[in-house]
């Protein structure tokens, strides 16, 4: 398995800290417009739960996110 350099790692925590805050407004539907963030590259097991419900869902490149999402990267 390949590693992530650690600089896209922590930028990627970053925006996943800003974007998504634990105490965030109530989740919207699957589509916003515009989304808060959008996912330029994705390496190794990233997975996305839309509004609080629902199953985890892979993450693919252009995949766009919503306030209330809830994103997994392992």
């Amino acid at each position: 398995m390949k590693k992530v350099p650690f600089p896209y790692l922590l930028g990627f925590l970053a925006m996943a800290a800003w974007g998504f805050p634990p105490f965030s407004r109530p989740a919207l539907a699957e589509t916003c417009d515009p989304p808060i963030a959008v996912a330029v590259s994705v390496q190794g097991d990233v997975k996305v739960k839309h509004g609080k419900g629902g199953e985890w869902i892979p993450v693919g490149r252009k995949d766009a996110f919503c306030p209330g999402d809830i994103l997994r990267v392992m």
